[in-house]
């Protein structure tokens, strides 16, 4: 109970305590330091923590790879023409962003509109 709490804390105040570490690499670092909990605490034999770190290392590398589903990566943008961010025009706003880029672009969202600038500020999903 005691290495339960003691996980939880060492956690909580590295989530709460850290801005720049993205949450893949959070994720990374819970699971080396859960790992070094269990190699410190385990008071059974070598062989059980050889396994449980195995599977551990097996389960990430499973899914963190691409081998279940593909993965979806983000760019945020600012883009100029903001007569095409109309919800009729989507289609058109997809085609001259996959030109501007050269990503085949999936999806759109537009996250604000700066009509003083007429600037929109669009985040664009896309399979790299």
């Amino acid at each position: 109970m005691g290495a339960a709490f003691g996980l939880f804390a060492v956690f909580s105040m590295l989530r709460y305590r850290t801005e720049g570490i993205s949450m893949r690499n959070m994720t990374y670092l819970f699971l080396v330091i859960a790992l070094g909990l269990i190699h410190g605490i385990a008071a059974s034999t070598v062989g059980v923590t050889a396994v449980i770190t195995t599977s551990l290392l097996f389960f990430t590398y499973v899914l963190e790879g691409d081998f279940l589903y593909r993965r979806e990566s983000t760019k945020e943008i600012m883009y100029d023409k903001i007569s095409l961010t109309l919800a009729d025009r989507r289609s058109e706003l997809i085609e001259d962003l996959q030109e501007r880029t050269g990503l085949k672009i999936n999806r759109v969202e537009v996250d604000k509109l700066d009509f003083l600038r007429d600037m929109a500020y669009l985040k664009i999903y896309y399979y790299s």
